[in-house]
């Protein structure tokens, strides 16, 4: 039965995806709507209150603006992936649904989760990491 649960999950997910308008990344390879939900979700026991159609809508919102930032081919200085973070919060209106704050508490959560979950590999291509030295 909880494998019924699951499939079921999955389906309102994808529903939900469909209807957000999320065509713009919808394609994008490794999404899983499943687990950006699953992990805003276990951010606090209040966060079941927030509709699944909201937590993608503002998901979808930071997936993009992360399109649109420039892509990153060498030394970006001021482009770790935490300063894109922080761009994004401070700079980016949250979408019209969105009531739950702008800063950078549960409203990075959603950020994070939607660029691990519903755009991976988008937040690569934006940002610069230094290196990894050889000891």
């Amino acid at each position: 039965m909880q494998g019924v649960r699951i499939h079921a999950g999955a389906l309102a997910v994808g529903a939900v995806l469909a209807a957000s308008g999320a065509a713009s990344v919808a394609a994008e390879p490794g999404r899983d709507g499943s687990r950006f939900l699953a992990s805003v979700r276990e951010y606090d026991w209040w966060v079941r209150s927030i509709p699944d159609a909201v937590l993608v809508q503002e998901g979808e919102h930071a997936c993009r603006w992360l399109a649109d930032q420039p892509v990153v081919t060498g030394r970006a200085s001021g482009r770790t992936a935490y300063d894109v973070f922080s761009a994004f919060i401070e700079d980016a209106e949250p979408t019209p649904t969105w009531r739950y704050g702008t800063g950078r508490g549960f409203r990075g959560t959603v950020t994070y989760a939607a660029w691990h979950f519903l755009c991976p590999g988008l937040d690569e291509s934006r940002t610069w990491a230094p290196p990894i030295e050889d000891d």
